[in-house]
């Protein structure tokens, strides 16, 4: 007696947590309502870009130049000079 309902008890605990489960995941990925656009005064676009450049410097031995700092590069573009905005040795 004391089995079955040990039995009966995890079957409706496994049941209930699947059921649970199954609704989060439905409404995770139920389609999405109308939006409103967002008016042009308070909109604001931003666009950014971030190129890394790995870079390997050595010396006319082939040793590795190790005490460099980002004022030592310059990167150009079409011409233009591009600000270094991040440097990691």
């Amino acid at each position: 007696m004391r089995v079955r309902r040990l039995v009966l008890m995890v079957a409706v605990i496994c049941f209930a947590s699947g059921w649970l489960m199954w609704q989060q995941t439905e409404s995770v990925y139920a389609a999405p309502g109308p939006q409103q656009p967002a008016s042009d005064a308070s909109a604001i676009h931003v666009e950014t870009r971030l190129v890394l450049v790995d870079t390997v410097v050595t010396d006319k031995k082939g040793g590795y130049v190790r005490d460099l700092t980002a004022k030592d590069f310059k990167v150009w573009e079409n011409g233009k000079e591009q600000a270094i905005t991040t440097f990691s040795f």
